[in-house]
């Protein structure tokens, strides 16, 4: 399931989504699908593949996702 498929199903919901890096355990970006469009996210964040789905808290379902270092290498599995 890739970002863009994740949130999809999502914006049928009213909570928030939180999307981070597994390796630097870093936020990428915050959103409510149902405010933002959330297909104006780039690609590469869209084309992600979703290594996680949890609740962060009651308001918030966070998913991790494992970006690909600039340099084409990859940065961490799945």
């Amino acid at each position: 399931m890739t970002v863009s498929d994740f949130l999809k199903l999502a914006s049928s919901c009213t909570k928030w989504v939180r999307i981070s890096d597994k390796h630097t355990g870093n936020d990428i970006i915050a959103i409510n699908p149902q405010i933002y469009d959330w297909r104006m996210l780039s690609d590469e964040i869209l084309d992600q593949t979703v290594c996680c789905i949890g609740s962060a808290d009651e308001d918030v379902l966070e998913i991790t996702v494992c970006m690909i270092a600039e340099k084409g290498g990859v940065i961490c599995e799945n």
